[in-house]
């Protein structure tokens, strides 16, 4: 795999998915290993990680992942090795399952990866050579555990407790930062912006964007109209103000997802 890789990275409850579905709404290509690691969670040789790392009580009854022992358990400090032991696993994993996802996509295209913020996962994706930079997701903190809390129902303890886990990396100068205190219209225009200063495509990745979103696309022409002028005379799917409510290929990344996973199981 040689696309070119944009982390999205920030602390919980910052925002990151939010951004991350702004950017997929603008054409480009994104996957989250929070995505990733749920799919994989049902995996046979992740499960067998599990039980190696903790114990066989991180499995229910039926043979798949107790999701009440992870919560309760996963993030205590105690269990600090294991889980930094897992996240290693996993984010190997995530390299071998990244280009069975992109399959049929140009290798031109820049890859958005969301990932939650932490400088040892930083900088693990850092070495890898098509590395690029990285939107970096800020929130007030009271505003962060609001969100979590009501999305999640954890306790303010349990939030923090895994926000504590996180840290704000320090930023290089290619680094994008954007602030996610306001509404959803106020992130959107953030978003656009930080795509025009973040992506400086080349000629090939600029085609090869278009050509991806062609694919997914209807037969609707004010939809082909709008992104061959934006393509072709206004700088790109970067520059398009218009949301994208055509791309959604997601039912062919499922698949795939599926395909992944009786592979992978076999490892």
């Amino acid at each position: 795999m040689k696309n070119r890789i944009i982390l999205i990275t920030g602390r919980i409850g910052s925002g990151k998915s939010a951004v991350a579905s702004v950017i997929r709404r603008h054409h480009h290509c994104e996957v989250s290993i929070d995505e990733f690691s749920k799919m994989f969670l049902g995996a046979k040789c992740c499960k067998k990680k599990l039980v190696k790392l903790f114990s066989k009580e991180v499995l229910d009854g039926n043979g798949n992942v107790d999701v009440s022992f992870m919560r309760e358990n996963f993030f205590k400090a105690c269990y600090a090795k294991q889980r930094r032991a897992f996240e290693e696993y996993v984010f190997k994993s995530f390299l071998v399952f990244l280009p069975n996802y992109l399959v049929g996509i140009s290798e031109d295209v820049p890859v958005f990866i969301e990932v939650h913020e932490s400088q040892r996962v930083l900088d693990m994706f850092k070495s890898l050579p098509n590395y690029s930079r990285r939107i970096v997701v800020r929130a007030d903190k009271d505003l962060r555990y609001e969100r979590v809390e009501q999305r999640s129902g954890l306790s303010i303890e349990q939030i923090a407790e895994r926000d504590n886990l996180q840290q704000d990396c320090p930023l290089d100068k290619h680094d994008v930062v954007i602030t996610n205190n306001g509404s959803l219209e106020t992130l959107d225009k953030q978003v656009r912006i930080a795509l025009r200063d973040l992506l400086d495509l080349t000629d090939d990745e600029r085609d090869a964007v278009f050509a991806m979103n062609l694919r997914v696309f209807t037969k609707d022409v004010k939809s082909r109209v709008q992104c061959y002028l934006y393509k072709t005379f206004m700088g790109g799917c970067s520059h398009c103000p218009f949301p994208c409510p055509l791309y959604d290929d997601r039912d062919d990344k499922k698949k795939l997802c599926e395909n992944f996973k009786i592979r992978i199981d076999n490892i």
